[in-house]
């Protein structure tokens, strides 16, 4: 199936479209994402900064892809990096290749947008287009999950009691420069905050 695709820049009269394709996936109340995606797109920390793409058919928003401004660091160097992320495609125009054009189309612009690279934890669904695009799969990370109590799932949340445990740990605080590391900055946290919703808890040391 040949589809007359246009892929542009994200405009702002695209938001209430691409919206709806998330709020009849994910069956968010109607203006339950709008407001997400404003604290994700239009804070200071990434209004200027975020790199979004939509792909259209007959001026109808068929896909959805952003790069979300996310700094890393190594040897002292802070890198204009770019995360994938929040992609969404229409219903009826799912395994057609969308979502690899639009990789390959912000792929061809990083160099004129300034971006030093991308990166992305892709699920099960996109990982083979990434690498179709020739994203590289350095590694494969390991989640590791300790409970910090054998009640801990049916017992009430103490926060005071986890940030004792987490402030007896003795850490290894050296720095070590051949890591790759995320570049943690106060407006990067105030930005993260702002957005998520429950309890998130960072561990500084």
């Amino acid at each position: 199936m040949n589809l007359d695709l246009q892929i542009i820049p994200y405009e702002n009269w695209i938001k209430r479209e691409v919206a709806e394709m998330f709020n009849i996936q994910y069956r968010f109340e109607n203006n339950e994402f709008t407001d997400t995606f404003d604290k994700l797109y239009d804070h200071n920390f990434q209004k200027d900064k975020c790199y979004r793409v939509v792909a259209l058919n007959n001026k109808k928003v068929v896909r959805f892809q952003s790069f979300f401004y996310w700094l890393y660091k190594y040897n002292s160097n802070v890198y204009d990096s770019y995360q994938s992320g929040n992609s969404i495609v229409h219903a009826s125009k799912r395994g057609l290749g969308i979502f690899g054009k639009l990789l390959g189309y912000a792929h061809e612009n990083k160099t004129k947008l300034g971006i030093d690279f991308f990166i992305g934890f892709p699920v099960k669904e996109s990982y083979n287009s990434f690498i179709k695009k020739e994203w590289k799969n350095l590694f494969n990370l390991t989640w590791y999950l300790k409970p910090s109590s054998k009640l801990s799932i049916i017992s009430a949340f103490n926060k005071n009691k986890l940030e004792k445990q987490l402030n007896n740990e003795t850490f290894n605080s050296k720095v070590d420069t051949n890591y790759v590391s995320l570049k943690n900055s106060k407006q990067f946290q105030i930005y993260l905050s702002n957005y998520r919703n429950g309890i998130y808890l960072n561990h500084l040391y």
